[in-house]
């Protein structure tokens, strides 16, 4: 049996050798390397040869192994049955049942089950797989997943694989699951070498519960960064996104949006529009560029209004307080006492106490008790508006001097302090967070009843106040203009509750024709209440000319001069004035001035600077919201097919995420 076994064998390979010699030029060459046991057989007709084995066959530099194989030799075809392997050089297929075209190269899987794999560790699963043996490139249809060596995802309905190029091409309702990230999209492209998988139309992605979608872009696995394109959009709890182009590095936290872009937070109520974009999450900063704008929503008597900013570059970032440079600390303290400092409020409460005290010294003792003490007579002619500004001034210094040496002190006291307590107690670091806002060149600012144009904007939560530089000027009520070297605005709740004139202060007020009420001093500081000037103040040295009307006619022109004018205001006009100090008034008939003398020194109205509405800023139109494209999503991948080839797994990963945090994981969504 043994030699009738081996003659068949040698009459094989020989017949083998005869018929792949008359074929050769059509790379038709194969042969059976081993095998147990080989007989002629007939199937339908056709003689055949079978092969019982392990059977062992090459081609292509291609090795084909199975139990049982059928080799018709006259129609050029194997029917390979039981533990089929197709063995390449990267590439290893595993089914149930094979059928091999030899002059097509064509081996064409079909079974329960048929496995790919490469040699970085991919694992592909379908029931349909034909593969070139001379190309290197496999075909599959109807369903397939595959899963790598990390456990990453991607399944779709068709798709190739080629092995030259290392990629793997995903087509029709393509599903991917990489590093807590998921997928969908028509067409993934993935470069195993490169650990890249690149998308194409239709792509949409969960993280936790943030959704983006996108028309292209690509994931890298190795480095973990995302690129995605071509109308992108994104949402998490928070925010909504636009733009045309999104880079994000997930080990670096760094985000980069480009083209089109809107941001909107919807807990603060504000967007964020410009072409480049550029943020970190720790520390949090984002700088926006190339014609940024930013949108916030205040409500003002139960009615929303809009605060529209631009600039050339508006840069919002945070730190922890322990952060923050000292100095930057003790300047913005400073500031903040400074700003709060009321001069008149201070010269009125002087002056009433004064009278409190006369009224008390000229009121006779009725009740049979002792007298009381005398108290230093109080002058109160020595009292003046210079006197008590400059007491107050002096006591603005001292605080400031007293900051300054606290901070010097502490610093210097520091090192021995930390000697003497160290063994003691650590103080905890304070980890409040500040928020910083810096807006650089050609600052825009308009609301519907103030607009503000200046050169630079910063603001920080240090001392709630934002600081204007270089020829800044605020409209209020279009009417009215203030201009500065310098300005500050104390913010509280989001609103505007006190401003800070610094140097060469002016007010305009236009009153009607060519007439506009002035006043003007070294500083001033105006009160706000809803939004609107309820009180200013011309500290220092301040000139006022305003016009009295008679009948519909303004008549004449009042020119004061005094230390201080306090102005109370309403609906943006002045409702009264009052003076303190070396008050000098003149009447002039308007009739008799000249036009150098309807203008203080300093006079520039600047009306045809001031933004006339928000188009004057920017003529982007606020995209509706897209919150219907949650985690709820019917796209959202469900991996049906990775079900199927690899039972309990991606059950497995949903279980572990829902471990971790709350996950909406619907499985009867189709």
């Amino acid at each position: 049996m043994k030699r009738a076994t081996l003659i068949l064998i040698l009459i094989s390979l020989f017949s083998t050798l005869a018929f792949s010699q008359g074929k050769e030029e059509s790379d038709s060459l194969i042969r059976l390397l081993s095998a147990k046991k080989i007989q002629l057989v007939d199937i339908n007709g056709e003689a055949c040869r079978k092969v019982e084995g392990p059977a062992r066959f090459l081609h292509n530099n291609t090795y084909l192994i199975c139990d049982t194989a059928f080799w018709n030799v006259d129609k050029d075809f194997v029917d390979a049955i039981g533990h089929v392997q197709i063995i390449q050089e990267n590439t290893l297929l595993t089914g149930d049942r094979l059928h091999y075209i030899i002059n097509q190269d064509l081996a064409q899987f079909r079974g329960s089950l048929v496995e790919l794999k490469d040699d970085k560790g991919n694992a592909l699963r379908t029931e349909y797989l034909d593969y070139n043996t001379k190309d290197s490139i496999a075909f599959f249809y109807h369903g397939a997943s595959m899963r790598d060596s990390t456990g990453n995802v991607i399944e779709s309905v068709d798709g190739t694989y080629e092995s030259k190029k290392n990629l793997f091409t995903f087509v029709d309702e393509v599903q991917m699951f990489s590093d807590s990230l998921f997928f969908v999209s028509d067409v993934i492209r993935y470069r195993t070498d490169l650990e890249t998988a690149y998308f194409s139309e239709n792509t949409m992605g969960w993280k936790k519960q943030n959704y983006f979608s996108a028309n292209g872009g690509w994931y890298n696995r190795s480095n973990e960064t995302l690129y995605f394109d071509k109308e992108v959009y994104g949402q998490t709890k928070e925010y909504e996104l636009w733009c045309e182009d999104l880079f994000f590095d997930r080990m670096a936290n760094h985000t980069i949006l480009k083209g089109n872009i809107q941001i909107t937070d919807t807990v603060d109520g504000a967007f964020i529009f410009g072409n480049h974009l550029e943020s970190f999450n720790e520390p949090r900063s984002v700088k926006v560029t190339q014609s940024p704008i930013m949108v916030l929503l205040v409500e003002e008597d139960n009615v929303v209004d809009s605060v529209f900013v631009a600039a050339d570059t508006l840069h919002y970032y945070t730190q922890r307080m322990y952060e923050v440079d000292s100095l930057l600390k003790a300047s913005a303290q400073e500031r903040k006492e400074l700003a709060m400092v009321d001069p008149v409020a201070n010269i009125r409460k002087q002056k009433a106490e004064q009278k409190a005290a006369e009224d008390a010294k000229n009121t006779p003792n009725l009740g049979g008790g002792k007298t009381p003490p005398k108290r230093a007579p109080i002058d109160s002619g020595s009292l003046t508006v210079s006197d008590s500004v400059n007491v107050n001034e002096s006591a603005l210094v001292r605080t400031s001097a007293l900051v300054r040496d606290s901070v010097m002190v502490a610093d210097s006291l520091m090192i021995s302090d930390s000697i003497a307590i160290d063994s003691l107690k650590v103080e905890p670091l304070d980890t409040t967070e500040i928020k910083f806002m810096e807006a650089y060149h050609h600052v825009l600012i308009f609301k519907s009843n103030n607009q503000i144009k200046c050169d630079s904007l910063l603001y920080s939560d240090l001392d709630s106040m934002a600081r204007l530089f270089k020829d800044p000027v605020i409209w209020n009520e279009i009417k009215n203009q203030l201009t500065a070297d310098s300005m500050q605005i104390v913010i509280k709740d989001g609103e505007m509750k006190k401003g800070l004139l610094l140097g060469n202060g002016f007010l305009a007020s236009y009153d009607s024709e060519d007439f506009y009420n002035q006043i003007k001093a070294p500083e001033m500081a105006g009160f706000f209440e809803d939004g609107e000037i309820s009180r200013f103040d011309a500290l220092g040295g301040a000139q006022m000319l305003i016009y009295i009307p008679d009948s519909t006619v303004i008549a004449y022109a009042n020119m004061k001069d005094c230390k201080i004018i306090s102005s109370i205001m309403k609906d943006g006009n002045v409702q009264k004035n009052y003076y303190f100090e070396s008050v000098k008034s003149n009447m002039y008939p308007v009739e008799d001035m000249t036009q150098e003398d309807h203008r203080l020194k300093g006079f520039n109205w600047r009306g045809d600077e001031r933004p006339v509405d928000r188009f004057d800023l920017t003529q982007v139109s606020i995209r509706p919201s897209r919150r219907q494209y949650t985690l709820e999503s019917p796209y959202y991948p469900l991996f049906d097919r990775t079900a199927k080839y690899f039972p309990g797994y991606i059950e497995g990963i949903m279980e572990e995420i829902r471990g971790r945090e709350v996950w909406i994981w619907k499985s009867s969504i189709r």
